[in-house]
């Protein structure tokens, strides 16, 4: 209790003793108590008198009381305010934690697929040229595009498994993104797949991720993401003004298709300024 309540109170007791003091030597003294009807008239006066006093002092008591309270309220809000900024930290902290170890998941089993579609590539890497050739072949003799690709990727089972995996990486990129929210990453994800890619994987990628046989993205999600992040940046291109081909470098002969109906645009291919070829 404050200094304030306690002088109040010593203050209430003082004023009844010096009250009861004189009443006794003034009046009591005197003879008054020979007169037995005196002690309701002494009642009176001290109930008269002291009433008032001590409903003031209960008033004062009860402000007191309230403030208190107030400040106790007061205490118990600021105490309710920290710990729930003790729990969010908390949470923030596990989720920070939560995400850590989603990312180290992640990144082992990207890691782990990358080195293993690079380890199909090494294996197939004359296989595929000859696979480009053969593609460029049937074109010649009238064969539409995307037969002529789908044939040859479905009669390999090496250059099935590459192509399939490399769509399924986008896949699991796109879906870890969206599921950690990490998209400030997103663009080194997707830079070591595209760093993958030579002229005849982006010739033949670019056109059979449409497919959804191979791919289980959604065609607008890979086409988007494709054009977003320059996934075939390292493709042999012609950039005309109102279209782009893209083909096979080296070949003496070489046949180019036309990206639009591929679903893709120039951003695709990193292609921001149209020069004529």
């Amino acid at each position: 209790m404050s200094k304030w309540f306690y002088g109040l109170v010593v203050t209430v007791i003082c004023f009844i003793g010096s009250l009861v003091t004189w009443y006794y030597k003034a009046i009591w003294l005197p003879g008054f108590t020979d007169y037995p009807a005196a002690y309701g008239q002494m009642g009176d006066f001290f109930g008269g008198l002291l009433n008032p006093v001590l409903a003031f002092a209960s008033f004062l008591a009860l402000l007191y009381t309230i403030q208190i309270q107030s400040k106790q309220l007061e205490i118990s809000a600021k105490e309710l305010k920290e710990t729930k900024e003790e729990i969010a930290a908390s949470r923030k902290a596990q989720e920070d934690l939560s995400n850590t170890q989603l990312t180290q998941l992640f990144e082992n089993n990207f890691f782990s697929q990358m080195n293993y579609i690079a380890g199909i590539k090494e294996s197939f890497r004359k296989k595929q040229r000859d696979q480009a050739h053969a593609v460029l072949e049937s074109l010649e003799n009238g064969t539409p595009i995307t037969l002529a690709i789908d044939m040859v990727v479905s009669n390999s089972p090496q250059a099935r498994m590459y192509y399939s995996t490399f769509l399924e990486l986008l896949r699991y990129v796109d879906e870890f993104m969206n599921k950690s929210n990490s998209w400030d990453k997103a663009s080194m994800y997707y830079g070591l797949l595209s760093n993958l890619l030579d002229d005849i994987d982006c010739y033949f990628l670019s056109y059979i991720g449409g497919m959804s046989k191979y791919n289980r993205m959604s065609i607008d999600k890979y086409e988007r993401t494709c054009n977003q992040f320059g996934i075939f940046k390292n493709a042999y291109t012609n950039d005309y003004v109102d279209f782009v081909e893209i083909g096979v470098q080296y070949f003496r002969d070489n046949i180019f298709y036309n990206i639009n109906k591929t679903g893709l645009n120039r951003s695709a291919f990193e292609l921001v300024h149209v020069t004529v070829s």
